[in-house]
């Protein structure tokens, strides 16, 4: 227990003596060990070592001597008597292999923010074909944070959103368990960075969370409709529902392409409800945590190496990193699992 309070200037030995008093103090007061020391001893002083020896049959002669002389060297201080610490000098260390050390940190420099968990589904197939022991994901936590695997840490960009006006259908995010394969959930990200805004298109499909986004030049209805079309010719199953919010980029060309389509129903969220468009909101994030935040200022001097990160990050996002909604498998393996029924 310690306190700590506002006192007049003093200097700094000074200060470090008084609050060592007050601890010892405190110290002494909660400990029962101490108190009973401090009860022999003076017993010991009073009445001798048969009293003492009657009084507190169980004690030695040799530990009252050795409380009493500790006692009396420290000058008669109360924390003389307090238990001393039984830690051992030496203590068991963490023993991590040096292959298993060398693939946690390459894996984490690669992908600054993969969790203990996806960590955990690349290990175990490494683990596997080198014939090693497996390990949890609690202990690849351990590793994580005793050699301080955190790297290329970056300030969060800040994101600004719309504000949505259009009247709305859908009043709370659909369950993927209630959903057949084909619901698309689109958005629109703003990034500010450097004094420039950076936008960005993102679409998620809520079965088999396959998901795509693209840097535009504009939030516009027709870069909507050509990201949607771009799509559309990319997947092999129909689309049946497309819910966006109420910004004006779905609207205009892209609304009248969604009519177009046959068995293709366009659904709203009600305004200031980002939690109705909770997949694709959380897919924002983790495009922005994982990605744009560590590759942004690739943007800044050459537009088309970034948009070629941004290709690979969405191949890995799909193909290769393991997702925990979906049993740690990827999208595409489980858009597979889906189609074979």
């Amino acid at each position: 227990m310690r306190i700590r309070h506002n006192f007049p200037i003093i200097k700094t030995e000074q200060y470090d003596c008084f609050m060592t008093t007050i601890n010892t103090a405190l110290g002494f007061d909660s400990n029962d060990k101490a108190k009973f020391k401090l009860r022999v001893i003076e017993l010991f002083e009073t009445s001798g070592l048969k009293v003492t020896q009657l009084a507190f049959p169980g004690i030695s002669k040799r530990t009252i001597y050795r409380w009493r002389k500790r006692f009396i060297e420290s000058g008669k201080k109360l924390r003389s008597l307090l238990p001393l610490s039984t830690k051992p000098k030496k203590v068991r260390e963490m023993v991590v292999p040096y292959q298993i050390l060398g693939f946690i940190k390459e894996i984490r420099k690669k992908y600054p923010r993969l969790s203990k968990y996806k960590i955990r589904v690349f290990l175990d197939s490494y683990c596997e074909e080198n014939h090693l022991r497996k390990y949890s994901s609690s202990w690849i936590g351990k590793v994580i944070n005793r050699y301080k695997f955190f790297f290329n840490i970056r300030k969060e960009v800040r994101r600004k959103r719309r504000s949505t006006e259009q009247v709305t259908r859908v009043k709370h995010c659909p369950k993927q368990k209630d959903i057949e394969l084909g619901y698309l959930q689109l958005d629109g990200i703003k990034v500010y960075f450097e004094g420039k805004n950076y936008y960005f298109l993102s679409c998620i499909e809520l079965k088999s969370r396959q998901s795509w986004a693209k840097r535009v030049g504009s939030i516009s209805s027709l870069n909507a409709k050509l990201f949607l079309e771009e799509i559309l010719s990319s997947v092999n199953y129909p689309i049946h529902t497309i819910q966006t919010d109420n910004g004006s980029e779905f609207k205009g060309y892209f609304d009248k392409a969604i009519e177009e389509l046959k068995n293709t129903q366009h659904v709203w969220s009600y305004p200031k409800s980002p939690k109705t468009n909770g997949y694709v909101e959380r897919f924002n994030w983790t495009i922005q945590d994982e990605f744009i935040n560590y590759e942004i200022d690739t943007a800044t001097y050459d537009l088309k190496e970034f948009d070629e990160r941004l290709d690979d990050w969405l191949i890995y996002y799909n193909t290769i990193r393991p997702h925990q909604s979906l049993n740690y498998m990827t999208p595409n393996n489980y858009l597979v699992q889906l189609q074979k029924g």
